[in-house]
């Protein structure tokens, strides 16, 4: 998730639908929404960053002092990130935020840099402690300022569910087949750990599953509400966004939010699916899924 207080909007992530192109396009305009609660972790942080703030003002240049900087600031990251955990355990948005930052610090430095100066003046952050990266409207509107929430735009993108779910599985697989250990996987891929029943399944027999059993989409979406939806609406099946883009149309809606929020971006094209010869997928069983989730292809607008 991404709030931005300059240009007012906020960004759910929902996982598999392009998300992470078009949080990297919005970096420069945002900031993370969380932050570390305890004093030690912050000035562990604060320090770091600002021992090594001209050489990351100078990264991309090829300078080797500025790799050194980026390479410094990350461990300083995790150094701080432990303190969290260990002083504040119930806070569980801190590891989310670490994993945040240390992204923003590959992609552009600078981003890094407004992205953490802003979050740490924003007042209302200790209110978003427990918000995860990929938390839904429905999560979010208990764990920040109402004001934020009623008013700032907020938009989210999705995808037909049986292109979701097949996206799924070929991403699962792809952690399956790494020879990751289980110990690690369950620290590091906690939804394929958690899913391992799953591993020798064809794709059809991972879609049957989830058609017969909406604990696998629970785990899955790891969000509160609908299964599928999330937290994207309410109990009522109301969504709690003022604009969900489509997946299929990734670039022409992400025009619509850019001119709807007044900046202008490219959308760069990252975390694409390598090529695949994709099995034949049987109608009766696309089929299925369309009679499984009647209400979710109603309130997302695909026939």
């Amino acid at each position: 998730m991404l709030i931005s207080h300059r240009h007012r909007f906020i960004f759910f992530h929902v996982a598999k639908t392009g998300g992470k192109s078009i949080t990297h396009a919005l970096l420069p305009y945002a900031h993370l929404a969380v932050r570390f609660e305890n004093p030690l972790s912050r000035w562990v942080l604060r320090r770091v960053v600002e021992a090594n703030r001209e050489a990351l003002a100078r990264s991309g240049t090829g300078r080797e002092s500025s790799d050194a900087a980026v390479r410094a600031v990350s461990k300083g990251i995790d150094r701080a990130a432990w303190l969290e955990r260990r002083l504040n355990p119930r806070v569980h948005g801190s590891a989310f935020y670490a994993m945040g930052l240390k992204y923003q610090l590959r992609e552009a430095s600078s981003a890094f840099l407004e992205s953490y100066d802003r979050t740490a003046d924003y007042p209302d952050a200790r209110s978003l402690s427990l918000v995860h990266s990929h938390a839904g409207p429905g999560y979010c509107r208990h764990h920040m300022p109402r004001e934020v929430f009623d008013n700032y735009f907020k938009f989210a993108f999705v995808r037909e569910p049986f292109d979701w779910f097949e996206s799924w599985y070929y991403f699962l697989n792809k952690i399956w087949g790494s020879g990751m250990s289980d110990q690690k996987m369950s620290r590091a891929e906690p939804i394929a750990f958690e899913l391992l029943a799953l591993r020798e399944a064809t794709l059809d027999e991972f879609i049957e599953t989830i058609c017969t059993q909406p604990s696998v989409l629970t785990i899955i979406n790891s969000s509160q509400g609908d299964p599928v939806l999330g937290s994207l609406c309410d109990g009522e099946g109301n969504l709690l966004v003022d604009f969900v883009g489509k997946q299929e149309r990734l670039e022409e809606d992400f025009a619509v939010v850019c001119d709807r929020v007044g900046i202008s971006v490219e959308l760069p094209r990252l975390n694409v699916g390598a090529a695949r010869e994709k099995r034949p997928v049987r109608e009766d069983l696309r089929r299925k899924v369309k009679e499984t989730f009647p209400e979710v292809y109603a309130a997302l607008d695909y026939a």
